[in-house]
């Protein structure tokens, strides 16, 4: 394909975070590998100091340099204002320089609606199934002005679903992982199987049907909480916490309960230290949030399909009944704790067989090159 794609992100407002970042750079490199010119376009948030933005940007350019993205890199207030430069800063550009795309492709939700109306066409990428919906809907997201909707959730837009469609018609597309990018990685047979986390959540609780429902990952893992002393594989967690800020304790409830847990920014910080991390692990356990949980979302996270690409089982918690996705065997999906520890159970029973199965399933739903030209071909 020999056109121009701007990608919208929000690296520059959790730098730090290497996760967040290969969210992001698989749908970039999946569009590269198609034969399209991609801009990355990088929003602040509004007010934040020129000089402080200058030093992240700097930061996200030298990672973005491997990927040749360096070349071709804006940044505005996420209200589309150009951020100005120091003097010592390196050039980008504003959103002059990426609003010649033939495509946006929004993956940066509060991006003023002044910004996606720059663009011949716009595309909106819903990364949130349900919640993007119900905010949508509550009139707390303006999802407006765009030519066409994808979600990543099955059940977005389907008939018997709770989740609002806010008037527009929802796309599914599953979360890419490019797949050149994330090879088969083997682990030693003593690693734990992991996964790389927030804790609070700053949307805090989330009105599902009048009900008000607590949408943090705290409140997910609690209730698997004394799952380690049900199972043999080793349990840890990357997350948010540190001695200094634990309010409630938590670091020592989860290392009293078998719980391993590791600072994020240790582990995955940056995009290499994270695909490290996975790449070093047996598998991933993790937690859904409630929401996806109670809205049957049919969801697998961005996170995950890098472990499936790595060779890495997953094992999740359920979101709802699904068109793609397994429940035993590479993929283990479960609703409750003793599920839990017997998926552990079957994928240690026979690793090898479900380590080839986690890298088939990322080859046949999740290669990003597929993901990338299915949203190129019908939103252009």
């Amino acid at each position: 394909m020999s056109f121009t794609v701007c990608v919208g992100c929000y690296t520059l407002r959790y730098i730090a975070g290497g996760a967040y970042m290969w969210m992001f750079l698989n749908w970039v490199l999946g569009f590269q590998a198609l034969g399209c010119r991609v801009i990355w376009l990088d929003s602040s948030d509004i007010g934040r100091a020129p000089d402080a933005v200058a030093r992240d940007v700097e930061l996200l350019r030298r990672r973005l340099v491997p990927y040749g993205l360096d070349r071709d890199l804006s940044v505005i207030y996420r209200d589309g204002t150009p951020v100005p430069r120091t003097t010592d800063a390196a050039e980008w550009r504003d959103l002059d320089g990426a609003r010649s795309a033939d495509l946006f492709v929004n993956l940066g939700y509060d991006l003023s609606r002044s910004v996606r109306e720059s663009f011949r066409r716009a595309a909106f990428v819903d990364i949130d199934p349900g919640l993007t919906q119900l905010w949508a809907h509550a009139g707390q997201l303006d999802i407006g002005s765009h030519n066409i909707y994808f979600t990543l959730g099955e059940t977005v837009g389907q008939p018997g679903s709770r989740i609002p469609t806010c008037g527009v018609r929802w796309l599914h597309v599953p979360p890419p992982v490019f797949l050149p990018a994330w090879p088969m990685a083997r682990a030693h047979d003593e690693a734990p199987y992991t996964t790389v986390s927030n804790w609070w959540d700053a949307n805090g609780w989330l009105d599902v049907d009048g009900t008000l429902v607590d949408n943090s990952k705290r409140s997910a893992f609690l209730e698997y909480l004394e799952l380690p002393s049900h199972t043999k594989a080793r349990l840890e967690l990357a997350l948010p916490l540190a001695p200094d800020h634990d309010p409630t304790g938590d670091l020592q409830t989860l290392a009293r309960n078998g719980w391993r847990v590791r600072h994020v920014s240790g582990v995955s910080g940056c995009p290499d230290a994270h695909r490290r991390y996975v790449q070093g692990s047996r598998g991933e356990f993790s937690c859904m949030k409630r929401g996806y949980r109670l809205l049957q979302t049919a969801w697998i996270g961005e996170r995950s399909v890098n472990y499936l690409a790595s060779g890495k089982p997953v094992i999740v918690e359920h979101t709802g009944p699904s068109r793609i996705l397994p429940d035993a065997e590479g993929l283990f999906r479960f609703r409750n704790p003793e599920q839990a520890s017997a998926a552990l159970r079957a994928v240690e029973s026979d690793y090898p067989r479900h380590a080839r199965a986690a890298r088939a399933l990322a080859e046949t739903y999740f290669d990003a090159v597929n993901v990338a030209r299915a949203v190129a071909e019908r939103a252009a």
